[in-house]
């Protein structure tokens, strides 16, 4: 996470994003950083969105989604190896937004 000073006060950079409309698995990090958001811009349907602190499919789970309405989930959370989310699609393909730093 990038911080500098401004006027005495710090302050983030602003954040990264991806969006995913596709099945599979993207890394989306490969270093440690900050994940913001998960915004689920279409939740399609049958869906499930695993969140890893890892650089592939294994290892560290920070959470899993089974989306059913657009919502945006806050986290706020580090990861220390990197950003790695799996997209699985039994039905209909969703739309989801990464925030990241």
């Amino acid at each position: 996470m990038s911080i500098h000073e401004v006027r005495g006060f710090l302050k983030q950079w602003p954040y990264s994003y991806t969006n995913l409309i596709a099945a599979g698995t993207t890394k989306i990090k490969i270093t440690p950083g900050f994940l913001h958001s998960i915004i689920i811009n279409n939740p399609g349907s049958g869906v499930t969105i695993s969140i890893y602190d890892n650089i592939s499919s294994k290892g560290n789970l920070i959470g899993t989604i089974t989306p059913t309405v657009t919502t945006t989930l806050i986290y706020d959370v580090a990861f220390l190896i990197g950003l790695t989310i799996v997209i699985t699609v039994t039905t209909a393909i969703p739309d989801v937004t990464i925030s990241w730093n």
